[in-house]
């Protein structure tokens, strides 16, 4: 601007003009400390924050971006991340972090919360004993987030089978980490054999039953005596004419 100085008294004073001002108008910002908030996170095993879960009490959505976020820890519990908020571009104009900056860098607390996970199911069938070793056959088991034990058995009988959650870093869809078990039974095997009957003329040689064990081979077979009774240890022989069962 040309300013021109009139003094009142013109008589002792000279009037002065084309004096030269320059007027400068600048904006204020305003400095903030940013409150920086982030929603529970729900456990996957890595470092990694979904950016759009972070908020900042200060200001609206549109006047920031979350540029990183890393956690110090991927398990579940209450967990620090290292937060980079950067003003807008439009929003610096009159908004400032400490010292000036368009850019912070923030550590806050967040929780991670577990995974949640389906309970196993036993799958519907009959063991029986074979001779070799069985497994215990389960839906939905995962090696990465499950232990078992109890699954595998080789003789008859009963025996429990328990699954667990590996760690702390997941629970049931109901959330709960109770172990889950299942009774794992091997029936017993029937014994296979034939017996035929046998038809003879009595010619005064002896004859027996015909007895034939096919599983298992080692088995002890018993006759019954007279009175019924399983004693006789061999094969009895008839000669005389006559029905024996």
């Amino acid at each position: 601007y040309l300013v021109k100085y009139t003094p009142a008294d013109t008589v002792n004073y000279n009037t002065v003009e084309n004096i030269s001002v320059t007027l400068s108008v600048t904006t204020v910002k305003t400095e903030i400390t940013p409150t920086v908030t982030i929603a529970d996170k729900i456990y996957n095993g890595d470092l990694t924050v979904n950016l759009a879960t972070v908020s900042v009490a200060e200001l609206s959505k549109g006047e920031y971006t979350v540029e990183s976020a890393t956690l110090s820890s991927a398990n579940v519990g209450t967990v620090t991340a290292t937060v980079k908020i950067k003003l807008t571009d439009a929003k610096f104009k009159s908004v400032t972090f400490a010292g000036g900056k368009q850019e912070c860098e923030v550590t806050v607390s967040m929780k991670i919360v577990p995974a949640t996970v389906a309970y196993p199911t036993q799958v519907e069938k009959t063991y029986t004993y074979t001779g070799k070793e069985q497994e215990f056959e389960v839906n939905g088991f995962d090696s990465k987030i499950m232990t078992i034990t109890g699954n595998k058995k080789t003789n008859a009988g009963s025996q429990t089978v328990t699954i667990k959650l590996a760690n702390a870093n997941y629970t049931w869809i109901d959330g709960t980490r109770n172990n889950k078990t299942f009774t794992f039974k091997i029936e017993k095997a029937n014994i296979i054999y034939t017996a035929e009957d046998g038809h003879y003329i009595a010619d005064g040689n002896g004859y027996g039953i015909r007895v034939t064990l096919t599983n298992p081979s080692n088995a002890t077979i018993t006759y019954a005596d007279a009175s019924g009774n399983y004693t006789l240890t061999t094969m009895p022989i008839y000669t005389a004419v006559g029905t024996y069962v």
